[in-house]
């Protein structure tokens, strides 16, 4: 049967199968192969994880992650948030650019624009340890204009920059 269209490619359907398309602009529901709950993902070519932002959506996205055998390092300006993901085994870093030495991707989950762009940019940020290959995903829901120009600003840093801004769905 045929999924809603508002649904976007590679997110869990409800029942239970992930998106896929299929025959052009159709979505049908499909399980991928190899996709099981609480798959070991040690085979992984990206093996260290970096969660900037350890509240409600990142905290369990680095619990997830180390569960699934990844090596996550955290870091959080909010010493709570700290301490909760230190207490679920969570690696702490210092800060932005000491997380981004540690990991191959780093997931940004921050609240606003500025945020993300203080992360990025800012003294002790992710683009103090630029480096070919280091890719940097910002899940937090940015404007495009932002976006752009922080893509501008790391255009030569060999940094892989991503928008996967995440929802509540």
């Amino acid at each position: 049967s045929e999924a809603p269209r508002s649904r976007r490619v590679g997110m869990p359907s409800a029942r239970g199968g992930f998106l896929s398309p299929k025959l052009g602009s159709r979505l049908q529901c499909g399980k991928p192969v190899g996709y099981e709950k609480g798959r070991d993902m040690s085979t992984s070519a990206v093996r260290r994880v970096g969660i900037i932002g350890l509240g409600k959506m990142g905290h369990p996205m680095a619990r997830h992650l180390a569960r699934a055998k990844f090596d996550v390092t955290g870091y959080d300006i909010d010493a709570h948030a700290r301490s909760q993901a230190q207490q679920s085994g969570i690696a702490l870093a210092a800060n932005p650019r000491a997380v981004a030495d540690r990991s191959d991707f780093v997931i940004i989950v921050v609240g606003f624009d500025n945020e993300a762009e203080a992360v990025l940019l800012g003294r002790d940020g992710i683009a103090g340890a630029a480096r070919p290959g280091l890719i940097v995903g910002i899940a937090s829901t940015v404007a495009p204009s932002t976006m752009a120009r922080l893509a501008a600003r790391l255009a030569d840093t060999g940094i892989v920059l991503l928008d996967m801004p995440l929802t509540r769905g």
